[in-house]
């Protein structure tokens, strides 16, 4: 859902910098996932990259992959 915040409303630079952060990690993670997936089987590199997330911000966080294995169509 996308909002609009005015330029001075209280909080507005802290909204627009946790705006910008968080495009910036899903950026990040979209290119983590297509390394992944050309270099390595995927599952177990997400579940590297998620025991590295976790010891970097130090939360308890866990990689669960369900259902049938699958292979992705080249992009």
């Amino acid at each position: 859902v996308e909002t609009q915040v005015a330029a001075d409303a209280p909080g507005a630079p802290e909204v627009r910098e946790l705006r910008q952060s968080a495009g910036e990690a899903m950026e990040e993670l979209r290119r983590a996932v297509s390394m992944m997936r050309e270099d390595f089987d995927l599952v177990p590199a997400l579940e590297d990259y998620t025991a590295q997330f976790a010891g970097r911000h130090r939360i308890d966080a866990q990689f669960e992959c369900r259902g049938p294995e699958r292979t992705l169509e080249p992009e």
